[in-house]
């Protein structure tokens, strides 16, 4: 089995690729401060937008009907698993205190899409 490594060791490709997946996780984070459902969903790949398109639409609304924004912040760097997939875990600051969310993210195309993002302990 490989390990898991940072994706921000070394070579160019590896740091074009960290790149293009925190752009997602950016566009994620500012879709729900901007309680934009569309550019949240297309981040997700097909299937996972089936199990979680209702819950993120439920959630963005609540969002806008308080006015909330969310603060985000990386706990490291993006890790490419011995799968190919990568993962990201979060810090996410709201109102009524600080979660931990996992992000997964799979190669789509020329970029990357998102196949879990939940809390975690």
């Amino acid at each position: 089995m490989l390990p898991n490594v940072a994706l921000n060791l070394g070579g160019d490709g590896l740091a074009r690729e960290e790149a293009l997946v925190r752009e997602v996780i950016r566009e994620y984070w500012e879709g729900f401060n901007s309680y934009d459902q569309e550019r949240v969903l297309a981040l997700l790949t097909p299937e996972y937008l089936q199990v979680r398109s209702a819950r993120i639409i439920s959630d963005i609304g609540r969002l806008k009907l308080f006015w909330v924004k969310l603060r985000w912040q990386e706990e490291g760097p993006p890790t490419l698993r011995a799968d190919g997939t990568t993962q990201v875990f979060i810090q996410v600051t709201e109102p009524l205190g600080t979660r931990r969310v996992q992000m997964d993210f799979v190669k789509w195309d020329e970029g990357w899409k998102l196949t879990y993002v939940e809390e975690v302990k």
